[in-house]
């Protein structure tokens, strides 16, 4: 079955008196700048050579347009080690749920945790993704008394997670897959929301207290419908945070700390 890659062509507007009908055109694939082209507003725009990723079809470019004066893109949004920082993104998984998330994990098997996920308990109502004590990773799914492990955890490298329903998938930062996993389906929806960077157990973030991820960014899918695009960004008070271009809000820390922002793109 082929898969749909899905790619945001993002307009910037460039503020200069030598150049001032112009804007920059950045390409992204999967949260980084895949491409970047300075077109005449009201002219052509040049498309950029198209992008290939093993087990997906290219279907085309979609066009975000980016208030630059409102906020600064940065290339991640990063945790730090021990730190109680998370993103709260506002929605309960159920059996529908979609996700696709582009992170980087831990950089050692020292760094243990989830990436995201929300539960009511280990065994009741899950939807979550993690580096697991046994230092493979893991997906959890619906009702389960066992955890659902996989291969060897990938540390230090981004990858891409693609968790559809009962089906997850695994690619490494070269774009292969690594796992190829499908659960019982069941009809069931957690009790709380969603977190980024650890998990929401049972209403209380559980803090992956030595794990650090970097989130280049998240999509959630709501039954087939994007209801969250986030991207991380550096507000107009440079805090480092997500946005969502869906609703077109600011999604900030819920826990503790700082976020570490990645340089500005």
């Amino acid at each position: 079955m082929k898969k749909i890659l899905f790619l945001t062509c993002i307009y910037i507007n460039i503020i200069t008196p030598a150049i001032p009908d112009t804007m920059n055109v950045n390409w992204m694939v999967d949260g980084s700048v895949y491409n970047t082209s300075t077109c005449t507003v009201g002219g052509d725009i040049i498309l950029p050579t198209t992008p290939t990723k093993r087990g997906y079809t290219f279907l085309g470019w979609s066009a975000t347009t980016i208030p630059t004066t409102e906020y600064t893109m940065v290339e991640y949004l990063q945790n730090t080690v021990g730190g109680g920082q998370y993103i709260d993104t506002g929605f309960t998984p159920n059996q529908d749920t979609r996700v696709i998330a582009t992170y980087m994990g831990p950089t050692s098997a020292t760094g243990r945790g989830a990436a995201f996920g929300s539960r009511q308990t280990s065994t009741s109502r899950t939807f979550d993704f993690m580096f697991s004590s046994a230092d493979d990773m893991r997906f959890d799914y619906g009702n389960y008394s066992t955890g659902h492990t996989g291969p060897a955890a990938i540390y230090g490298q981004k990858v891409t997670v693609d968790i559809n329903k009962n089906h997850c998938d695994v690619y490494n930062e070269s774009g292969a897959k690594v796992w190829d996993v499908s659960l019982s389906y069941s009809t069931f929806q957690t009790p709380g929301n969603l977190f980024l960077f650890g998990l929401n157990n049972g209403g209380s973030f559980a803090v992956s207290s030595d794990a650090s991820f970097r989130f280049y960014s998240f999509k959630i899918y709501d039954d087939g419908t994007l209801i969250r695009d986030f991207i991380p960004v550096l507000d107009p008070n440079g805090v480092a945070c997500m946005y969502d271009t869906v609703s077109g809000e600011y999604f900030y820390n819920a826990g503790t700390g700082d976020f570490v922002a990645g340089p500005a793109i």
